[in-house]
This record gives C-alpha cells, sequence and structure tokens, in this order.
C-alpha cells in the first residue's frame, strides 16, 4: 500500500479516535501507532460482521467454494499467460528484446 495512502487511513482513523500515535523511541523520525480501546472494540465488531457477511456469501455459492478457488487461479493463470504471449509477441515486433 503507497504511504500516502496508509497516512489517509490512520488519519482517518485517528479522527474517529481508534488509534494513538507517539513519536518511536528508537527513531525519532518515525511513529509508533497503536489501536486504542474504542479502536479495538470498532475492530471486534466489524470483523464480527465481514465475518457473517463471509458465511452469507459462501452459502449462496452455486457450487463449493474450493471448485470456485480452483476456477479463480486458473484464469489468473490464463490471462498471466497471455499478458506475457503479447507483451512478448509485441516486443518482438518493436524489434527490441
Amino acid at each position: 500500500m503507497p504511504v500516502t495512502t496508509t497516512l489517509d487511513h490512520l488519519r482517518a482513523m485517528s479522527q474517529r479516535g481508534h488509534v494513538s500515535r507517539a513519536r518511536n523511541p528508537a527513531d525519532g523520525r518515525s511513529y509508533t501507532v497503536s489501536l486504542t480501546l474504542a479502536g479495538i472494540s470498532e475492530h471486534r465488531r466489524t470483523s464480527a460482521a465481514w465475518n457473517v457477511a463471509v458465511r452469507n456469501l459462501e452459502r449462496a455459492l452455486p457450487m463449493p467454494e474450493r471448485d470456485i478457488r480452483d476456477a479463480l487461479h486458473a484464469l489468473d493463470e490464463a490471462a498471466a499467460a497471455a499478458l506475457t504471449r503479447a507483451l512478448a509477441k509485441e516486443e518482438g515486433e518493436s524489434g527490441t528484446g
């Protein structure tokens, strides 16, 4: 995750009171970040909601989850292979490489 994205998330969490930030005693240029009690509580709440959503999704799948995972892995591998071939062809046509 880019540093700017991480900082944006930490800033939002800090504004909600979910994290605290303190200078790193080992390196004054950096900070340590910790969840506050409110942050821990929110993590538990959202984690429970996420788990319920995942269970509902799994129950709604039209086939076994393992079959879907296998198909997605096969699709990913095929897409990567197609991209590799396309890049090699493009490189060959441009005379570089």
